[in-house]
């Protein structure tokens, strides 16, 4: 059973590490992450590395962005809002959108 832990409990982590001295080891960042984001199991000393390695891009992330477990790649996002977009400016014309017309302007906005 893996453990999965959210953007912004990753960033605790590692705001955690950058607060103790001298730094605490992999395996004692996996316990003090279980006991306090009460996990069932602690996270693998790999995890905890990788997440340490992340900390530029953690902190890059929106309030929205960190309470994910994942986060949406760029061009997702911005196919998103292009979307949102689109179909506000059909309803303000009073167009009625079905499925199909939907999925073709999500085509057309991909390209």
């Amino acid at each position: 059973m893996r453990v999965h832990l959210t953007k912004q409990q990753q960033l605790d982590l590692c705001k955690h590490r950058r607060t103790q001295h001298p730094h605490p080891s992999l395996q004692e960042l996996a316990t003090w992450a279980q006991v306090t984001f009460k996990l069932k199991r602690p996270p693998s000393k790999a995890m905890v590395s990788r997440v340490l390695r992340q900390e530029p891009v953690l902190q890059t992330l929106t309030p929205d962005e960190l309470q994910r477990r994942r986060t949406q790649q760029q061009h997702v996002a911005a196919l998103d809002a292009m979307m949102l977009e689109a179909i506000a400016f059909f309803e303000d014309g009073h167009v009625a959108l079905n499925g199909r017309l939907i999925i073709w302007l999500a085509r057309r906005c991909a390209d």
